[in-house]
């Protein structure tokens, strides 16, 4: 994880560093004064960190593994500080299997094996997986949890596997400071994945090409779900990504929506169905999609499919046109067994969005009112905003 801290004198760094192969990004974190450093990638193999309060590479605070890289001198705001993340090298280790496992901590090893899950956690609780390299894992997920309660994966290396995190029927899990990278070899390789599930954090990772779904939430449910901080991104019209993030049968609570915050994502594509953030997918209820960048994402920015009390606020969506563009943000009924209506009490405001669909026209918004009660604060949103690739 990446954290700011210090004056807000600036410096910036100047030059720009190639990676080496399989190289990860760091990440973004607010210091306690409320400025932000947030990660981005500028090429394949090239990362840069924006950061707003840091005058150093001293003030870094960086994941196990990396270093930064910069020359600095002084300059107005933002800064830029180039920051190369290695994968850390740790003692090998078979697979980790917990059944019934109370405060058990897993670190400082990188667990690969020949087939299936590399970590498999099942009835466990109190359980802390930490500053670890996980895969290959062929086949099988780097983690899975499964019936467990009160989980933390921190500082977690993901690479050869065809499910990062793949969770059911668990509680209280969290994941954050984690990297995920080149997730595949599965049919529907995802990085994160939960069903029937709550209290699920997501927070702070890095995810580079990292499968269908960087982030799904499958029928997650209650209080205390959030997907918010990270900063994920493929290769533009190379990628198996349908959703970067999907929350499909999922509902938080009128005090507690399921957040969908601060994110940053791009480059999706090729596929026709596929999106930045999709809400309200099989409906769902009580979400927030709020203060996220997207940058060609795929064929929509921001959907809601269906659902009610979904709000979709003070985002940034850009899209040039490709092939597969369609439109910025939308609300639609799409669920065929529900009936007329039941997608209701949503609202989309305050978003800025420039998007230009696969004809060479500018499509911000769409919304079948058949099915639907039109969306609230329509009015607030400029759907065509100045903005262009350079929000990232």
């Amino acid at each position: 994880m990446l954290s700011t801290r210090g004056t807000r004198r600036m410096r910036v760094a100047l030059m720009a560093l190639l990676l080496p192969a399989g190289a990860l990004v760091a990440l973004a974190s607010t210091n306690r004064d409320g400025a932000t450093a947030t990660v981005t990638t500028v090429a394949d193999s090239t990362i840069a960190v924006t950061a707003a309060a840091v005058t150093t590479t001293s003030d870094l605070s960086l994941p196990t593994g990396s270093s930064a890289v910069a020359t600095t001198v002084a300059t107005r705001l933002p800064t830029t500080i180039v920051v190369q993340t290695t994968v850390p090298q740790y003692p090998a280790a078979g697979r980790q299997a917990l059944v019934g496992a109370n405060g058990t901590v897993i670190e400082n090893v990188h667990v690969s094996v020949s087939s299936g899950n590399c970590i498999d956690l099942r009835d466990s609780t109190n359980v802390t997986i930490r500053n670890v390299v996980v895969g290959p894992c062929p086949g099988g997920a780097g983690i899975k949890v499964a019936a467990s309660a009160t989980v933390t994966i921190e500082n977690v290396h993901f690479i050869g596997v065809g499910y990062g995190v793949s969770g059911v029927e668990s509680t209280g899990v969290t994941v954050t400071k984690s990297f995920f990278n080149g997730i595949e070899g599965v049919a529907e390789p995802k990085a994160v994945y939960f069903e029937n599930s709550s209290g699920i954090r997501v927070i702070g990772n890095s995810f580079v090409n990292a499968g269908r779904n960087f982030v799904q939430f499958n029928r997650v449910s209650g209080a205390g779900n959030q997907i918010n901080d990270n900063v994920g991104e493929a290769v533009l019209g190379r990628s198996v990504a349908i959703d970067f993030i999907s929350l499909f049968q999922t509902s938080g609570t009128a005090a507690s929506p399921v957040e969908v915050r601060r994110n940053r994502l791009r480059n999706g594509g090729p596929s026709d169905s596929g999106s930045g953030i999709m809400s309200g997918d099989g409906n769902g209820s009580y979400q927030l999609i709020e203060g996220n960048v997207l940058v060609d994402p795929g064929q929509v920015g921001i959907g809601i499919a269906g659902g009610t009390h979904i709000t979709v606020t003070n985002n940034r969506v850009y899209s040039s046109s490709h092939a597969w563009s369609n439109v910025g943000i939308y609300q639609a009924q799409y669920d065929a067994s529900s009936p007329n209506g039941a997608c209701h009490d949503n609202v989309v405001s305050d978003n800025l969005v420039n998007w230009t669909n696969a004809a060479g026209q500018p499509n911000g918004f769409y919304q079948d009112n058949s099915r639907c009660t039109p969306v609230g604060g329509l009015a607030t949103n400029n759907f065509s905003a100045a903005i262009d690739a350079s929000i990232w």
